[in-house]
């Protein structure tokens, strides 16, 4: 019983620790969503090259797009995101939006989706690692 017990000690204490790291990476997504700001930036090139080894044989293309702006309160930032090697690459000196927020930007509607399935799935398992620890600590008085 005790063994049962620090098992679901154990998964509780590794969801925290999932659920807690998630949550920083989701909360650059919140804060895009509640305080992000647009603006209009101008592309300033884009970059292409194939990134990975000869030896491995896993090279895949990268695409980045250079663009700077100017902020509500005036101050000139820059930025660059990826694209897919099929998006359209906008030319150089073409207008695009972006939002930001503190120090970053990106393009609107970028989400983390992998932080987001590990927090939810870690939320999950805090779930049923509580309610299974709730199972076993009930049953210990009965097994004495």
């Amino acid at each position: 019983m005790h063994d049962d017990k620090r098992l679901a000690r154990g998964i509780l204490i590794t969801a925290a620790a999932v659920f807690a790291v998630a949550a920083c990476s989701v909360g650059q997504d919140l804060r895009y969503a509640v305080a992000g700001r647009t603006a209009t930036a101008t592309v300033d090139g884009v970059t292409g090259w194939n990134a990975g080894g000869r030896r491995t044989g896993s090279r895949r293309a990268i695409v980045l797009v250079d663009y700077h702006f100017t902020d509500a309160s005036g101050t000139a930032r820059t930025g660059v995101f990826d694209i897919s090697t099929f998006d359209p690459r906008p030319p150089k000196g073409s207008t695009i939006t972006v939002e930001y927020v503190g120090g970053s930007s990106r393009p609107p509607g970028r989400l983390n989706g992998g932080a987001l399935s590990v927090f939810f799935g870690s939320l999950v398992a805090l779930a049923a690692g509580a309610l299974f620890y709730r199972h076993k600590a009930r049953q210990a008085p009965e097994a004495a």
